[in-house]
């Protein structure tokens, strides 16, 4: 009896560590999702921005030199109006994302871990 209660233990701890080491797993996992997610969002920030600053450009040579102070200072507020509009709009899909990667992590066990288990019961 010693001997199967010294087994049984010993298959218990084995499946402790098991499933510590499963949700060790998951949690890395889940912070590499953040990381990446951060890293996408960066990304896109960084290409919007690019790409803002091109338009700016060309709308600068464009008109720069044929607008008169007053029509350059409304055209540059309706600008910032709709950059502002833009990183709203933007920030709330990163946000999104963000809520999406965190809360949707896989948390299948995978089938070597499965076979180790139903060889423990």
């Amino acid at each position: 009896i010693c001997d199967i209660m010294e087994a049984s233990v010993k298959k218990l701890l084995e499946a402790e560590k098991k499933a510590n080491n499963i949700v060790n797993i998951a949690m890395r996992e889940k912070q590499n999702k953040l990381k990446e997610a951060r890293r996408i969002a960066e990304d896109k920030i960084e290409k919007y921005k690019e790409e803002l600053d091109e338009k700016f450009e060309k709308e600068r040579l464009k008109y720069g030199e044929q607008m008169n102070p007053e029509e350059l200072e409304e055209r540059t507020q309706n600008e910032i109006e709709s950059m502002r509009e833009d990183f709203n709009r933007i920030k709330e899909d990163f946000i999104d994302f963000l809520i999406d990667s965190t809360l949707n992590v896989d948390l299948e066990i995978p089938k070597v871990v499965k076979g180790d288990f139903s060889s423990c019961l």
